[in-house]
């Protein structure tokens, strides 16, 4: 993915070849720390469950290990995930 614009320009966006990506809707999806988490986890995966989100998503926003997530903190992050 290539950017468009001056580098370090709020106005810089992502191209896509995709027309039916919103430029509106990138930026709601990136607006969320916990939705950037997730595309951090899913951007070199070619498949991953949103289970396995969830967990590495809870680990990084409690600043602890994937092992020593609770089951409290990842119901938090799989809800939040699901929902828009």
């Amino acid at each position: 993915m290539r950017l468009k614009g001056r580098t370090g320009d709020r106005d810089t966006v992502p191209e896509t070849d995709d027309p039916s990506i919103d430029r509106d809707d990138v930026f709601d999806v990136l607006s969320n720390p916990r939705r950037r988490y997730a595309l951090h986890v899913v951007r070199d995966e070619d498949e991953v469950e949103l289970g396995e989100v969830a967990e590495q998503v809870a680990a990084w926003e409690n600043d602890t290990s994937v092992e020593s997530v609770g089951s409290t903190e990842r119901k938090h992050a799989y809800t939040a995930l699901q929902q828009r």
